[in-house]
């Protein structure tokens, strides 16, 4: 079960899952008029109550395949300055850390 702690939690969430689960489940941890990132397409058709992203007021937004070759030499060689985005890095032993650091944001 989820933690009370992260329903409604984060501004943004990527669902990168194509299910409709996962997109439920990105729906519960946004939090009022934040935005969920849809990464990946949902291979079948499937019925969703849509209530909530109503009443949360909730922003989607399509994130079409793009570029990852290309994209992953520009990280690689430093030619993108993706700094100023990342306020910090933790190992997964400290995943309730970071957790916590990105909910206090």
């Amino acid at each position: 079960a989820l933690p009370d702690e992260l329903r409604g939690a984060f501004d943004v969430v990527v669902d990168a899952t194509g299910t409709v689960e996962g997109l439920k489940m990105a729906a519960t941890l946004t939090m009022a008029m934040g935005t969920i990132v849809l990464k990946s397409t949902c291979a079948s058709q499937a019925t969703i109550d849509t209530s909530a992203f109503v009443v949360q007021e909730l922003n989607i937004v399509g994130s079409r395949c793009g570029p990852f070759p290309e994209a992953m030499k520009l990280l690689e060689d430093s030619s993108l300055d993706v700094s100023k985005y990342i306020s910090a890095v933790f190992p997964l032993e400290r995943v309730a850390e970071a957790l916590e650091m990105a909910r206090s944001r």
